[in-house]
């Protein structure tokens, strides 16, 4: 056996090299990727190379993340992590348990992710491995501001900022666009279409095409927000060209969602259900649960501007008992809202406060102020509709002090101070002027696998 195991370094060449041409096109060619890996793993299974079989089983993770089939990636994931904890390798082992993050992440399980990047984070300092360390810090940051949780984010992001300064590094386009997801989730939508667009700058002179989608359906999702939806039209539908043809489909999921929203707010209705029922079986073949119960609110919100009480309060319970089932606070939250609107349109103000307190509870224990301010400013109305003046007033003030909270947070451990000194590129291309919607760019998938950075909202 040991003469074997000696042999081995002369003849596990070929899977090596398999490998190493697999990583090369996964990001343009996972097809062809995943091809190459299982042809790795079958000769390393036959010789018993378990660092080749290790590093195959997390390619072939990468390559099936990557055209959205999560439960396959999971099992390869958990294969080249029992393989590379029984040869002690330490970096295989970090690179797995952030992949593994990421995958839960893209399921909407933030909590089960925050928890393996913790694991992974650990590993990495005691390695001295500080630049993956400022990798994961960003992804880490992504789920808690996925969860609502925008301090928890910011936290990390500026311990991601800290590191490649400290290691004098040119701050990476992934983590540029996770910040630009935080302001735009503070709702500085400006100083959030300067990082997409430094972002993207940057993936266009690495020709990453993958992570440009991923950019530009930030970029499209933030003129939503802006209310340009002629804009955020046009952004998605050039990403979306790109993601049909690398076929990620929960990035292509992502883009009907956002076309659903920006022809439900152009009140072309039509357009926007058939977009959100695309959306929503796609979602419900990948098994992501989050984005269903996500979806279903948004369809219930469609129903409402409709003045359809009965489909509006279907998808609404149906959102909410996904989100029940899976422990999924955050849809519960938005699900709850939605509902609490619905009642105080049809004048139901008691069954809309009932709503908007369960609301208050479960966004409190995750400091959600984005979501609290909300939730008073509607509970204000309600009691101004019932005659209440002074209720009103009283909860008005409370939205008041969470809104400020949530444009504090920017300044919270020097972000503004950074944003400050961070010096933005001019676009040359691949940018809309205020005056005009052509675009000159390209765009391409949702999801960045680089350096398993998921940076796209949603």
């Amino acid at each position: 056996m040991e003469n074997f195991k000696r042999m081995q370094p002369g003849t596990h060449a070929k899977a090596d090299e398999l490998l190493a041409e697999a990583n090369k096109i996964r990001n343009s060619d996972p097809a062809t990727c995943m091809k190459l890996t299982k042809e790795a793993l079958q000769i390393s299974s036959s010789l018993n190379y378990v660092k080749g079989i290790s590093k195959a089983n997390y390619t072939a993770g990468v390559c099936s993340r990557l055209i959205s089939q999560f439960e396959s990636a999971i099992q390869y994931f958990n294969e080249a992590l029992t393989g590379y904890r029984s040869i002690n390798d330490k970096k295989g082992e970090s690179r797995v348990l952030n992949s593994l993050a990421n995958v839960h992440m893209d399921l909407g399980n933030s909590d089960t992710a925050i928890e393996y990047f913790d694991d992974c984070i650990f590993i990495l300092q005691s390695m001295g491995d500080f630049s993956f360390e400022a990798t994961v810090l960003s992804n880490k940051a992504l789920a808690f501001q996925r969860d609502g949780n925008l301090i928890a984010s910011l936290e990390n992001n500026l311990q991601s900022l800290g590191i490649f300064k400290c290691l004098n590094r040119q701050i990476p386009h992934t983590l540029l666009n996770n910040i630009g997801i935080l302001y735009l989730e503070i709702g500085n939508y400006n100083i959030a279409l300067k990082y997409f667009n430094e972002a993207l700058i940057i993936e266009k002179e690495k020709e990453n095409l993958l992570d440009e989608s991923s950019t530009m359906a930030n970029i499209g999702r933030t003129y939503i927000y802006m209310t340009n939806y002629a804009s955020a039209i046009t952004y998605l539908n050039e990403a979306l060209t790109k993601i049909r043809k690398y076929g990620s489909r929960q990035s292509e999921a992502q883009a009907y969602s956002n076309l659903g929203k920006a022809y439900g707010s152009l009140k072309c209705f039509p357009e926007a259900v058939t977009y959100f029922n695309t959306s929503l079986k796609l979602y419900e073949k990948l098994g992501d649960n989050s984005s269903v119960s996500h979806t279903y609110s948004e369809l219930a919100k469609l129903y409402m501007q409709l003045n359809d009480f009965e489909a509006s309060r279907k998808y609404f319970d149906t959102g909410i008992s996904i989100a029940v089932q899976n422990k999924d606070e955050v849809n519960e939250v938005r699900n709850y809202t939605g509902l609490a609107e619905l009642y105080i349109r049809f004048n139901d103000l008691v069954s809309a406060e009932q709503y908007i307190l369960k609301a208050i509870k479960l966004a409190e224990y995750r400091k959600s102020y984005k979501e609290l301010s909300q939730l008073y400013k509607l509970l204000s109305e309600g009691y101004l509709a019932k005659g209440n003046t002074a209720e009103s007033i009283k909860n008005l003030q409370l939205h008041y002090n969470y809104l400020k909270k949530l444009i504090e947070i920017e300044e919270e451990n020097s972000l503004r101070v950074f944003t400050a000194g961070q010096k933005f590129s001019e676009m040359d291309s691949g940018i809309f002027s205020s005056d005009t919607i052509k675009y000159k760019g390209q765009a391409s998938n949702i999801n960045s696998l680089n350096n398993e950075i998921s940076g796209t909202v949603n």
